[in-house]
Formats: C-alpha cells, sequence, structure tokens
C-alpha cells in the first residue's frame, strides 16, 4: 500500500454522520476506514472506473458490516462522471489516482462539484511521500480555476494523496 488511510484521515477531520466521496476508490483502502470514521448515520461513496475492484470493494464491505459504502461506477474525468449531486459531500478522497489520470484537471472540477460549499475559500490538503503540504496559493488572481487553497480555520474538504 501506498498510502496509510488511518494515518492520512486522521487529518482529515471525519466526523460521524459525514458523507465523504473517496474517488477513485480502488479496492477501498481509504473506503472502509472512511466509512469506519463516520458511522452508521455517515455515509462514503466509493468511485471507479473499474467494475472488478468495485466488486470486490463491495465483497469486503459486506463481509466487515459496513453498510454505510455505496458503489459508483463512474468515469471521474468527465463532468458528472462520479454520479453525485452537486454539493452533496462534506468530504472527497483522491489517493493514488492521479498518475493514471489524463484530465486531471476535469477530476479536480469533479471533486469541487461534489463538494458542500463550505465558505469563500475551499481547503485542501496533499499528501506526498509522507509529507503534507497544505495547499496555498502564491498569487490568488493569476491562479486559474479550480484552484485549490488552504485556510487554517477550516479543516480540509479535499485530500489528494500522491
Amino acid at each position: 500500500m501506498f498510502t496509510d488511510p488511518e494515518k492520512n484521515l486522521e487529518q482529515f477531520d471525519l466526523q460521524k454522520g459525514m458523507r465523504v466521496a473517496d474517488f477513485g476508490s480502488g479496492s477501498g483502502f481509504y473506503a472502509t476506514t472512511a466509512a469506519r470514521l463516520v458511522g452508521d448515520k455517515g455515509k462514503v461513496f466509493a468511485v471507479d472506473i473499474q467494475k472488478d475492484l468495485l466488486t470486490r470493494l463491495k465483497k469486503d464491505a459486506a463481509a466487515k458490516k459496513l453498510l454505510n459504502i455505496e458503489i459508483i461506477w463512474g468515469d471521474l474525468e468527465k463532468a458528472g462522471g462520479a454520479k453525485l449531486k452537486d454539493g452533496s459531500v462534506d468530504r472527497a478522497i483522491i489517493s493514488n489516482l492521479l498518475f493514471q489520470i489524463g484530465e486531471k484537471e476535469n477530476l479536480v472540477k469533479e471533486a469541487a462539484r461534489a463538494l458542500k460549499p463550505i465558505g469563500p475559500i475551499p481547503s485542501a490538503v496533499l499528501v506526498r511521500k509522507k509529507k503534507t503540504f497544505l495547499a496555498k496559493p502564491r498569487r490568488k488572481r493569476c491562479l486559474k480555476p479550480p484552484v485549490l487553497f488552504w485556510n487554517e480555520r477550516l479543516p480540509p474538504a479535499l485530500i489528494i494523496m500522491v
């Protein structure tokens, strides 16, 4: 495994009852961990384009009695590809996926679309090679959307592990 879901999700401030999207969930390392953290009243949407991995995740979740994981087959490189409503999730996870995606900007737009509005400045955490970086713009006005900002007053809404 490339990253440690428990350790990375600690900084993500997941609360009971939250709705979380795991983009590129694969066989569910992050989805199952998030499902435990959000509890029975929360929901995890595991989105992937690989049906065989989603089948494996569905079986694993059932064996672990994690009934709060919803399996979604979707193409995250397309607008609406996650098949989630606009503003429907509290947090979005993108882990070990960027190297497989050709349209990275579309992926981030799709995550931003699915996230609930959390204020004027969304926030993000980028985890790379066991170090955590807070996504901060150098010059706000020069950046094109989608831009991920960090705001120390808000918990991260999007976590990207590369």
